[in-house]
């Protein structure tokens, strides 16, 4: 396998970051003992690139912009099965004040499979987009507000609100109790 990064920082602003997973792994999968004169062999071969944009927007904001494609093939006695996804994100998270963060944002995939099960190649497209706040009641005491809304086409996908609480105590030195709940 391979995994280099590369950051770039134009400005204390901004950050600019490519990053890639290469692996291509060949090997023969062990028999069980009850087929043991079974000889299974397995080819993975796994990319993925990632395009990561950040900016900082004004005092307390924070833009950010994702491209990334990633390709999965398995290849078990010949047989051969493999997927392709391309995906866009795009957000940005704004704090006003100390205690009150907004954030929204959307993302587009595209996922294109070739397997041999199917009598045709498969493709999905789908996009969804979002926006959430979260209010700091007190040090310990945190209210959310979500709401997303899938795009399929074909599919009619509800819009899907979620409404969240996040209460945490101290409870000695190295112990902190977190209480959560969610209803949506």
């Amino acid at each position: 396998g391979l995994t280099p990064e590369i950051y770039f920082r134009p400005d204390n602003r901004r950050q600019l970051s490519l990053k890639t997973w290469y692996h291509n792994h060949f090997r023969q999968v062990q028999p069980t003992m009850a087929a043991q004169e079974v000889r299974d062999e397995q080819h993975d071969a796994n990319l993925r690139l990632v395009a990561d944009y950040e900016q900082l927007t004004g005092n307390s904001g924070i833009f950010r912009a994702k491209t990334a494609f990633i390709f999965d093939e398995i290849i078990f006695n010949g047989d051969r099965s493999a997927t392709w996804r391309y995906i866009a994100q795009a957000r940005h998270e704004q704090s006003w004040r100390s205690r009150l963060t907004t954030e929204i944002g959307g993302n587009i995939q595209h996922t294109a499979a070739d397997v041999r099960a199917y009598r045709d190649n498969i493709a999905e497209q789908r996009a969804d987009w979002f926006a959430l706040s979260r209010l700091q009641v007190r040090p310990n005491w945190l209210l959310s507000a979500t709401i997303r809304q899938t795009i399929v086409p074909r599919f009619s996908a509800p819009v899907a609100p979620a409404l969240g609480s996040q209460w945490q105590q101290k409870i000695a030195d190295n112990q902190m109790l977190t209480c959560k709940v969610q209803v949506s």
